[in-house]
């Protein structure tokens, strides 16, 4: 093609047709100008293609994290309300001595005084801000609930945090010194059992940590330190529900709009 156009270019320049020549040449560079454009149109698609490619990618990898903290926020959900329920038991006791009775506490004392950190599956979206592609999603509300999202979740842990350094950390774990955990065996037959002690235990040995197991409690729930963080640690969970709920919504409504993109795009 190049050799054709040099043929035509000699043979007008020779014939002295410089008119036609000028025509000619002015033809050729716009010619040459839209076979960069369309070039450039091509190049330009290509890399489109590769960027819808790379998000739809990332929004089905978002909605799969996303239905993943579904299921996550109602475990954590669960879990705050068998707390709250546990600092009720406690709050409530009378202690009488009984040891029926401190085996219906017990279990309230441990779930309330157990810890549990909370990690959301943000997998995606952090690897979206840590690579600087989260404009890579095309569409505004999915990127702004997201990072909505990711505000929310910060602010469910800070509290978490809040939760365990002064109450865990300040309220529970130095009184939990005080109640120590073999006294408990005496009245958990199920856990005896599975850690095979049914024959290391006699009667009398089961009997003095009854025993002991009564004055341990009796002496936690005359502390004013742990009712104290029984108490802020029971509003800090009623309040957080209240923020795990509006996660829940955050979550679902995200849910529904990234399965609508990615209809739209297929």
């Amino acid at each position: 093609m190049a050799k054709i156009f040099r043929r035509i270019r000699q043979t007008l320049l020779t014939d002295n047709k410089i008119s036609k020549y000028l025509i000619y040449a002015i033809g050729e560079i716009i010619l040459v100008v839209l076979g960069i454009l369309i070039a450039l149109q091509i190049n330009n698609w290509n890399e489109q293609k590769n960027i819808e490619k790379k998000e739809s990618v990332f929004l089905n990898r978002l909605l799969v994290d996303l239905k993943n903290d579904k299921v996550y926020l109602e475990i954590v959900f669960d879990r705050k309300n068998r707390k709250i329920e546990a600092a009720n038991t406690i709050i409530k006791f009378s202690f009488v001595g009984n040891n029926d009775t401190i085996m219906n506490l017990i279990p309230s004392y441990l779930e309330l005084t157990s810890w549990q950190t909370i990690i959301p599956n943000q997998n995606t979206f952090n690897e979206l801000i840590s690579s600087g592609s989260l404009n890579i999603l095309q569409n505004d509300t999915i990127k702004n609930g997201l990072l909505q999202l990711d505000r929310n979740y910060k602010a469910l842990i800070d509290w978490e945090e809040v939760v365990k350094q002064d109450d865990y950390i300040g309220n529970f774990w130095t009184d939990r010194d005080e109640l120590d955990p073999y006294n408990y065996l005496s009245v958990n037959t199920s856990l005896i059992q599975a850690l095979e002690l049914d024959d290391k235990i006699t009667s009398d040995q089961k009997l003095v940590m009854q025993k002991q197991l009564g004055k341990d409690v009796e002496k936690i729930l005359k502390s004013y330190k742990f009712r104290t963080g029984v108490l802020s640690t029971r509003d800090d969970y009623v309040n957080q529900l209240n923020l795990i709920e509006i996660l829940k919504k955050d979550v679902d409504d995200l849910i529904k709009l990234l399965e609508m993109e990615l209809l739209r795009e297929n």
